[in-house]
């Protein structure tokens, strides 16, 4: 029997096969209509502008605008519907990234069809959905922060860190903030020992997995 209120869908991915299997996971369940489908963000974008979405299901690389964008669009217009963000990618950074531009639900691309209808569910009744493979990357993320929080750098470290990856030498770097090669030297090696780094390679490494640069 066919639910007499049913959600309305838009799909957006730029590979037809992803689309049509999402398609047949929802026409499993009668809860939910897809209304349409989009390659990429700026198709999904004008389709919002004139037929109504209870929930968006989008990719987050394709061309033209992905996801992570498109989701942004969507916040800061006011347009009332969910959004689902799936993706192959399970770096810590995205999920930082995704869960702060206010995504109602992440999934990787091997969820189960069971998960991504209860993912759809959950969200449209106002919860987060978050896959439990990503949950564990966010647990994960969140034990990197504490750690990072123990190793703290000053802000003169830290300036002299970005330096250090841009690759400028100990006696560019004094010239520039107006201290000695030798002084420069010595910061550098407190914050290889703070890490524990070898050499500097691995400290420009560490600085660059923490975010300590742009």
């Amino acid at each position: 029997m066919t639910s007499s209120v049913q959600q309305r869908l838009l799909l957006v991915d730029d590979h037809q096969l992803v689309v049509d299997g999402i398609r047949e996971i929802f026409l499993k369940d009668d809860a939910f209509q897809i209304v349409g489908t989009a390659n990429n963000g700026q198709e999904a974008l004008r389709f919002l502008e004139n037929i109504p979405v209870d929930l968006v299901i989008t990719d987050i690389d394709m061309p033209q605008m992905g996801g992570l964008e498109l989701t942004q669009h969507i916040r800061k217009s006011g347009i009332n519907c969910r959004v689902i963000i799936i993706t192959m990618h399970n770096e810590k950074s995205l999920v930082r990234k995704i869960l702060a531009i206010g995504a109602d639900g992440f999934l990787l691309k091997s969820a189960s069809s069971d998960e991504m209808l209860m993912a759809a569910h959950a969200v449209l009744k106002g919860n987060r959905y978050i896959s439990s493979e990503i949950t564990e990357i966010v647990m994960q993320t969140s034990s990197d922060k504490h750690n990072l929080q123990e190793i703290e750098f000053s802000k003169r470290e830290l300036e002299i860190l970005q330096l250090i990856t841009e690759g400028f030498t100990n006696k560019e770097i004094g010239e520039k903030v107006h201290i000695s090669h030798r002084t420069v030297d010595k910061h550098r090696a407190n914050m290889m020992q703070k890490i524990e780094a070898r050499n500097v390679a691995e400290l420009v490494r560490y600085a660059m997995k923490n975010e300590l640069i742009d």
